[in-house]
Protein backbone atom coordinates (compact mmCIF):
# COMPACT_ATOMS: atom_id res chain seq x y z
CA UNK A 1 0.00 0.00 0.00
CA UNK A 2 1.42 3.59 -0.77
CA UNK A 3 0.66 6.83 1.08
CA UNK A 4 -2.00 8.17 -1.48
CA UNK A 5 -3.87 4.89 -0.86
CA UNK A 6 -3.74 5.17 2.88
CA UNK A 7 -4.57 8.32 3.28
CA UNK A 8 -7.94 7.98 1.12
CA UNK A 9 -8.80 5.19 3.27
CA UNK A 10 -8.28 7.07 6.12
CA UNK A 11 -9.96 9.81 4.38
CA UNK A 12 -13.24 7.02 3.88
CA UNK A 13 -13.06 5.91 7.11
CA UNK A 14 -12.98 9.27 8.77
CA UNK A 15 -16.08 10.10 6.34
CA UNK A 16 -18.65 7.10 7.33
CA UNK A 17 -17.87 8.27 10.76
CA UNK A 18 -18.80 11.56 9.90
CA UNK A 19 -15.51 12.93 10.52
CA UNK A 20 -13.58 14.92 8.10
CA UNK A 21 -9.62 14.43 7.43
CA UNK A 22 -7.70 18.23 7.21
CA UNK A 23 -4.44 19.04 6.02
CA UNK A 24 -2.53 21.08 8.46
CA UNK A 25 -1.45 24.61 6.28
CA UNK A 26 1.71 24.64 8.14
CA UNK A 27 4.07 21.75 7.09
CA UNK A 28 6.98 20.59 9.27
CA UNK A 29 9.72 19.39 7.36
CA UNK A 30 9.63 15.98 7.77
CA UNK A 31 5.90 15.26 6.51
CA UNK A 32 2.36 16.66 6.31
CA UNK A 33 0.36 16.85 9.19
CA UNK A 34 -3.10 16.39 9.48
CA UNK A 35 -6.12 17.04 12.12
CA UNK A 36 -9.20 15.70 12.27
CA UNK A 37 -12.62 17.57 13.17
CA UNK A 38 -16.36 16.54 13.45
CA UNK A 39 -19.33 17.78 11.98
CA UNK A 40 -19.66 21.13 13.93
CA UNK A 41 -15.96 21.64 12.64
CA UNK A 42 -14.57 20.75 16.66
CA UNK A 43 -10.84 19.26 16.45
CA UNK A 44 -11.13 16.18 17.75
CA UNK A 45 -7.11 15.13 17.65
CA UNK A 46 -5.09 15.85 20.41
CA UNK A 47 -3.45 19.26 21.12
CA UNK A 48 0.66 19.15 21.03
CA UNK A 49 2.49 21.06 22.60
CA UNK A 50 3.60 22.63 19.17
CA UNK A 51 0.43 24.94 18.00
CA UNK A 52 -1.07 23.65 14.67
CA UNK A 53 1.35 21.16 14.39
CA UNK A 54 -0.93 18.23 13.92
CA UNK A 55 -0.43 14.45 12.98
CA UNK A 56 1.54 12.72 11.14
CA UNK A 57 -0.32 9.95 9.33
CA UNK A 58 0.97 7.06 11.29
CA UNK A 59 0.30 8.92 14.60
CA UNK A 60 -3.26 9.96 12.91
CA UNK A 61 -3.72 5.96 12.84
CA UNK A 62 -2.26 5.58 15.85
CA UNK A 63 -4.65 7.63 17.71
CA UNK A 64 -7.82 6.42 15.44
CA UNK A 65 -6.30 2.41 16.85
CA UNK A 66 -7.41 4.23 20.68
CA UNK A 67 -11.12 5.28 19.95
CA UNK A 68 -13.62 3.85 21.59
CA UNK A 69 -15.36 2.46 18.56
CA UNK A 70 -13.78 -1.58 17.48
CA UNK A 71 -14.42 -1.32 13.74
CA UNK A 72 -12.69 2.25 13.57
CA UNK A 73 -9.78 1.22 16.11
CA UNK A 74 -9.46 -2.37 13.58
CA UNK A 75 -9.69 -0.53 10.24
CA UNK A 76 -7.21 1.96 11.36
CA UNK A 77 -4.61 -0.77 13.10
CA UNK A 78 -5.23 -2.85 9.47
CA UNK A 79 -4.01 0.29 7.22
CA UNK A 80 -1.21 1.04 9.89
CA UNK A 81 -0.17 -2.41 9.30
CA UNK A 82 -0.08 -2.71 5.77
CA UNK A 83 1.45 0.96 5.11
CA UNK A 84 4.38 -0.41 7.43
CA UNK A 85 4.58 -3.72 5.85
CA UNK A 86 4.72 -1.91 2.35
CA UNK A 87 7.46 0.43 3.84
CA UNK A 88 9.51 -2.68 4.63
CA UNK A 89 9.05 -4.54 1.74
CA UNK A 90 10.27 -1.62 -0.62
CA UNK A 91 13.66 -0.82 1.78
CA UNK A 92 16.30 -3.94 1.35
Amino acid sequence: MNIYTAINRVDQLLIDHQWMLNRCRRQSRESIHYFVTDVSNSVLTPKTTQRRVGLSLIELLLWLEGCNDQALSDTARTIKNQLVAAVVIGFP
